[in-house]
């Protein structure tokens, strides 16, 4: 179908991206270490996105278009062995502000608050602490329609239902090398609000990243994340909306104490199509151990 021009409806659907589990399930560096059981992990990100260029799905550029978002993103990750099975379970929360969201000029209306909320399990059938060692992950997440959703603005909440299997993987390489690896698949449910139907493609996003553990506290790591599919539709109708986009990022962190770490991402977009570019992305993520 051709592409049709941006409606209300369409914007509101504009930034379903932004909202989880897109964001709140990006695994960082490190994200599928074993961390022992009984451990809990409670994790704050804070997260500030500008962009002054938006992109059809052509890869064509939409001219005097602008975005600035900030969100926080609330985690908790519990590992628990049972029954000689090491798991891990995880609830995410996403709250963000919009600002300056224009496309074309036109600026667009947008609804602040909390995002949907996402409940998930990982099972490590593998883990290892040596240098050379492996560690596996398979997780599952759901994710709740339970955030702020408005089908006449742009918003935080994704109104709808949405599953994501996910795949990562530690894999060491001897003196202080690490790959961190991931590869997920978001399956959104096809919804209606107020007489307007939304279908969004599955997405897929994967990440690669070489670590380098400089000592047992401190790590830098080189990273690229390519998104793919989530083209949209409204009410039947192609909007040129999707979520292909590769990005490289620059990550550092340092335990501070030995159950608080400090978290350091920059990430800028290489090519992007079919929505917003990041100039730049950067993220602070705080964590404390329990």
């Amino acid at each position: 179908m051709k592409p049709v021009n941006f409606s209300k409806a369409a914007l509101a659907a504009l930034l379903l991206p932004l909202a989880a589990p897109a964001m709140a399930l990006e695994v960082q560096p490190g994200d599928y270490a074993w961390a022992g059981d009984g451990r809990t992990l409670a994790i704050a990100y804070f997260q500030h996105q500008t962009s002054d260029s938006f992109y059809g799905a052509d890869g064509s550029t939409i001219g005097n278009s602008s975005l600035d978002a900030d969100i926080v993103i609330a985690r908790m990750v519990h590992y628990r062995e049972i029954a000689g099975q090491k798991l891990a379970f995880h609830a995410i929360l996403p709250i963000g502000q919009f600002d300056n969201i224009r496309i074309g000029g036109a600026g667009q209306p947008a609804k602040d608050g909390i995002g949907d909320l996402t409940l998930g399990t990982t099972w490590f059938p593998v883990t290892s602490a040596e240098p050379t060692g492996t560690t596996l992950g398979l997780s599952l997440f759901a994710t709740a329609p339970t955030g702020v959703f408005r089908n006449d603005h742009v918003s935080f909440g994704a109104g709808t239902w949405s599953l994501t299997p996910q795949i990562g993987m530690v894999q060491g390489l001897g003196n202080g090398f690490f790959i961190d690896a991931s590869a997920e698949m978001t399956v959104t449910r096809d919804f209606e609000e107020a007489g307007v139907s939304y279908e969004r493609e599955d997405t897929t996003q994967a990440s690669l990243y070489l670590r380098y553990q400089w000592d047992d506290a401190t790590a830098f790591s080189l990273g690229y994340v390519s998104r793919s599919g989530g083209e949209l539709w409204v009410n039947g109708a192609a909007t040129g909306q999707e979520t292909n986009n590769d990005q490289l990022r620059l990550v550092a962190s340092k335990m501070v104490t030995p159950d608080f770490q400090i978290q350091g991402m920059y990430g800028h977009d290489i090519d992007v199509k079919g929505g917003f570019r990041s100039e730049p992305l950067a993220q602070i993520r705080l964590m404390k151990v329990f």
